[in-house]
């Protein structure tokens, strides 16, 4: 059932009524999976163990199931997730319809909330910028993850970028273009934001910063400085030394920080706790360690992460400074709300306690202070 080309859109809501009922049930991770078509594509709803109230979801909407660390962390704290199979189609007119009809869909049979979080990882972001921009009062925010926000960067290969030639040409039949007329398309999301400014749609980006797929200076970086002109809200994770892949966050706590937040639903206070083995819990079982005491005294309006690694120092000249563990890097990218810092103990060590007039600076430098 073809409703693309230039039909009118309500050939789109009329199928979307034909949805095939009842829904097919199956599981993923462990929470309800619902398939069934919208318009002829394969659609599909994840429905939580304890929805949150209102119904809150974040739609994916391309690659599903691809990076789902973020979908599966928001699922299990209450988010709905919602998709619908647009590829290769790009962000196109057509998509949009799609989109409608999916949006029509979910929220009359599902009760989902009207304004959901869109979230476009790579190409994605065609969809998520295109539907917001064409609905900025059904959308409560967008999250974007190397995002594609002008299609002449990727796949046209026009700047800085390697570029895609079979998706270029998948993209322009998509948009109905000639190649010259693509190159000239006023309505990628860089150009597009006007709207999505007034309605003060909050905008989360992360990005590799070596990403020379989708190049952060042609794609980001040209949304993060026109949308902060226009007064929009924008925050932009960089990940230093990272290309296009993999996305999202090594612990998607800041994600799901926002999508709370752009939903209206009060997020789980971070706890971030740093340091050696005394934090790590080096000897005690995973219950008994103190942050997991902590996490039980403190519920579930609270989530604690323990970072702890053993033998780690303050110093950056220590003989195994935390600074340049992993671990130092997840807890930067969490974001926390409340960071607890435990480290000093290996610094007291003969070998490293030379530099103890280093010390005192480089707590300085750690608490801010």
């Amino acid at each position: 059932m073809a409703v693309w080309g230039n039909a009118d859109p309500a050939p789109a809501r009329q199928e979307a009524a034909a949805v095939a009922a009842p829904a097919r049930e199956s599981s993923w991770h462990d929470m309800k999976r619902l398939d069934f078509t919208v318009a002829g594509r394969p659609a599909l709803v994840i429905v939580p163990d304890k929805p949150l109230p209102g119904n809150p979801w974040i739609w994916r909407t391309e690659f599903f199931n691809a990076f789902p660390a973020t979908d599966i962390a928001l699922a299990k704290k209450g988010f709905h997730i919602g998709y619908i199979n647009m590829e290769n189609m790009y962000g196109s007119p057509d998509a949009m319809k799609l989109m409608d009809a999916y949006h029509n869909y979910v929220t009359r049979e599902y009760g989902l909330d009207p304004k959901p979080v869109l979230e476009g990882l790579s190409r994605g972001a065609l969809f998520a910028f295109n539907w917001a921009s064409l609905n900025p009062g059904k959308v409560a925010g967008l999250y974007v993850d190397a995002p594609v926000c002008d299609f002449k960067s990727w796949p046209g290969g026009k700047g800085k970028g390697k570029g895609s030639p079979e998706d270029w040409k998948r993209l322009c039949q998509a948009y109905r273009l000639t190649p010259e007329q693509a190159l000239a398309y006023k309505k990628n999301p860089v150009d597009t934001l006007l709207p999505l400014a007034k309605a003060k749609i909050p905008i989360l980006a992360v990005v590799g910063d070596d990403d020379d797929t989708v190049p952060v200076s042609e794609n980001t970086a040209v949304v993060e400085k026109k949308y902060r002109k226009l007064g929009g809200p924008i925050h932009v994770i960089h990940k230093p030394g990272v290309s296009h892949h993999p996305h999202g966050l090594q612990n998607p706590a800041a994600i799901v920080n926002f999508a709370f937040r752009a939903a209206g639903a009060a997020p789980p206070v971070r706890v971030v706790c740093i340091g050696d083995s005394i934090t790590f819990g080096s000897g005690a079982n995973r219950e008994e360690r103190w942050s997991a005491r902590l996490q039980n005294a403190l519920g579930e309006k609270y989530e604690v992460f323990n970072l702890g690694i053993s033998g780690t120092t303050l110093q950056h000249e220590g003989d195994s400074p935390y600074a340049v563990k992993n671990n130092y890097t997840i807890a930067r990218q969490i974001e926390g709300d409340i960071i607890l810092i435990a480290l000093g103990t290996n610094d007291s060590k003969p070998a490293n306690w030379k530099n103890a007039a280093a010390f005192s600076g480089t707590m300085r430098d750690w608490s801010g202070g």
